[in-house]
């Protein structure tokens, strides 16, 4: 059994390294979006920050403002580049 943790091991395996070397983020490490917008966002399927990059329509079901979404890209942004 390998235990993997955020800081564990203290190698380039654990889960922090992990998620920043394949650039998986989960779409619930994004700042910008409240907790009901992510489980919107979880509902339609849509799981890691890259999936929501070039996508137009991932937000069309939430109801946020023009300048919160461009936030909201902006960050991720961020993240997948």
């Amino acid at each position: 059994m390998l235990l993997v943790s955020w800081d564990y091991p203290e190698t380039k395996q654990n889960l922090k390294n992990l998620i920043e070397d394949t650039g998986m983020y989960p779409l619930t490490c994004l700042t910008t979006l409240t907790k009901a917008e992510k489980q919107a966002l979880l509902n339609k399927k849509f799981v890691l920050v890259k999936e929501l990059l070039n996508n137009e329509t991932a937000f069309e079901h939430l109801q946020i403002s023009n300048r919160k979404l461009s936030k909201v890209r902006k960050e991720i942004r961020s993240l997948c580049e």
